[in-house]
């Protein structure tokens, strides 16, 4: 009986995993969000969660118009302060309505 021989073959250093599509001359884009998670320090040490959502209020349908407007006056006027306030306004992420009234104590 002839002797058997095995042989195995392994990939290159470097092309482990699946191969790169290329483009052409497109670069590779990958997206710059991410959550980052906060640390909390109370009884247990570096306990971690993700942040939360901004809040957020019902807009009406004058908020998405001033808003709209706003948008178009810091566009035109190359402020782009204005036009972020016209974004959050239409978005209801501006903070209005955020803080509530105290409560009148009685006697």
């Amino acid at each position: 009986m002839a002797p058997t021989t095995t042989t195995t073959t392994t990939a290159p250093k470097g092309k482990v995993g699946r191969p790169k599509k290329t483009s052409g001359t497109e670069p590779t884009r990958r997206s710059t969000r991410t959550i980052t998670p906060r640390t909390i320090f109370s009884e247990s040490a570096g306990v971690t969660k993700p942040r939360a959502a901004p809040r957020k209020r019902k807009t009406t349908v004058k908020d998405k118009v001033v808003g709209a407007a706003k948008k178009v006056k810091g566009t035109v006027t190359r402020r782009p302060a204005v036009k972020a306030a016209g974004t959050k306004k239409m978005r209801g992420t501006d903070g209005k309505g955020s803080r509530k009234a105290k409560p009148i104590a009685k006697a």
